[in-house]
């Protein structure tokens, strides 16, 4: 990943549109704010209000490594539930047939949580 005062494009200044105001949108944009070459980032969200209901996500080590470059990680970790262990289990009866402690290996493997 380049430095983010790295331009986009030697000589370019320009505006950025962009569509969508979840993970993906929200993360494009502070990704590009204060870009070289980037003048504006513009954020178009179909919802009438942003909500954190009925919604969920997993972020792998390196999704978290990314946040924490931009400065964000810290502040999103406060609204995070941490998985302790992975169970996986027969489909047809339940039964547990194995585990993983995946914050352990995550943490040891990749340096950031799962």
């Amino acid at each position: 990943m380049s430095h983010p005062s790295t331009p986009i494009r030697s000589g370019w200044n320009c505006g950025v549109i962009i569509i969508g105001a979840g993970m993906a949108g929200l993360g494009a944009a502070i990704a590009l704010a204060g870009r070289g070459g980037v003048t504006s980032v513009l954020v178009f969200e179909a919802d009438d209000e942003l909500n954190k209901t009925g919604r969920g996500l997993q972020l792998t080590p390196n999704c978290i490594r990314i946040l924490d470059s931009w400065g964000v990680a810290n502040e999103l970790a406060s609204y995070a539930t941490e998985l302790d262990s992975i169970n996986f289990c027969r489909y047809a009866t339940g039964q547990i047939i194995g585990q993983t402690d995946i914050q352990k290996e995550m943490l040891e493997q990749y340096g950031y949580p799962y």
